[in-house]
């Protein structure tokens, strides 16, 4: 009976901010920071520590596999997910932009995507629009790549996090080519247009051999589709993450409230996404521990390229010696 809880960008993804959360009442974090055990690791974001986890390399996780099975799609085998995203110039170097910080509306993936898939229909490459950000890729044979999710690359020079593996070649000039398409793009056009970046290219990742390692969990509660499709694919009870885990097992619950906002870099945005965690999931998930409900709470928290763990039994609540300090001081280790 234990519970864990996986919080991406918890932290600020600037780390030259000096206190971001600073005046926040974030009575929860910062008592059971104090109270309990707090663990710096080395898993740059959530989707490094989950593949970890399950016992997977992090460039090899099939992302793709679990996000067309959230979709009811089977996917075939060596499937990649392919993003759209924004490549921003700076200096010799290129960073990638993507996600909510894009905002590709559907209309625009659809447009894209079909300009796309006509150009490789005699290839036997197939793109399917899962969500205006997330596209299912098959190829007639499976594809060969060690990929870096987009998320751990958005906001980085993407030169040392570009596809890598038997195909790479094959699939960077594809890339390039689909970069050639879209510079002209009608969509991209319209975009430019009212002050949106365009999207200028497609990040490949998230193939990988099929897996169906529950990492020991039994109850998975999350929003994130990939992850609901890697829990529906291990005969897991899933819900949604709003929904109180069952008071058996092993729960995981993903909170994934902050990322957008940190995504946008809108820190307003950001600072009420943390105190909203702080106030409802993590004063429940304490609750739940206090009450005997689960034996131990772990909560991972993610951002700026870091993970700290915060380790918490009911017994902690008892060393009332050491004080809460403010929830930077406290998570935020140089």
């Amino acid at each position: 009976m234990s519970l864990t809880l996986l919080v991406p960008d918890l932290f600020w993804p600037d780390r030259t901010v000096a206190s971001p959360a600073a005046g926040l009442p974030l009575t929860h974090l910062s008592r059971i920071a104090a109270r309990g055990r707090v663990t710096p690791g080395d898993a740059d974001s959530l989707e490094t520590w989950f593949a970890r986890r399950l016992g997977l390399e992090p460039h090899r996780a099939p992302w793709a596999r679990w996000m067309a099975a959230a979709h009811a799609r089977t996917a075939a085998p060596g499937a990649l997910l392919a993003t759209p995203v924004h490549l921003r110039a700076q200096g010799v170097e290129l960073f990638l932009v993507a996600g909510a910080a894009l905002a590709v509306h559907a209309d625009e993936a659809a447009a894209l995507q079909a300009s796309i898939a006509a150009m490789y229909a005699t290839d036997g490459i197939d793109f399917d629009v899962l969500t205006p950000d997330r596209w299912l890729v098959s190829a007639p044979t499976p594809i060969a790549l060690d990929t870096v999710p987009v998320g751990v690359a958005h906001g980085r020079s993407i030169d040392a996090l570009r596809p890598r593996g038997d195909d790479a070649r094959r699939w960077a000039a594809r890339g390039a080519e689909i970069e050639m398409l879209l510079h002209d793009h009608p969509v991209n056009a319209a975009r430019e247009a009212r002050g949106a970046p365009a999207i200028n290219a497609l990040w490949w990742w998230g193939s990988g051999p099929a897996s169906a390692d529950a990492g020991g969990f039994t109850h998975v509660h999350a929003d994130d589709a990939a992850i609901s499709g890697w829990a529906r694919a291990c005969g897991l009870a899933t819900a949604s993450a709003a929904v109180a885990p069952a008071p058996t097992g092993q729960a995981l619950v993903v909170i994934d409230t902050a990322r957008a906002a940190a995504m946008q870099g809108d820190m307003t945005a950001w600072r009420a996404a943390v105190a909203a965690i702080d106030a409802g999931p993590v004063a429940d998930a304490v609750a739940a521990v206090a009450a005997g409900q689960h034996d131990a709470l772990q909560l991972v928290g993610f951002g700026a390229r870091r993970c700290v763990t915060l380790d918490w039994r009911a017994r902690d609540r008892w060393n009332l010696w050491r004080r809460p300090r403010p929830f930077d001081a406290t998570l935020l280790p140089a």
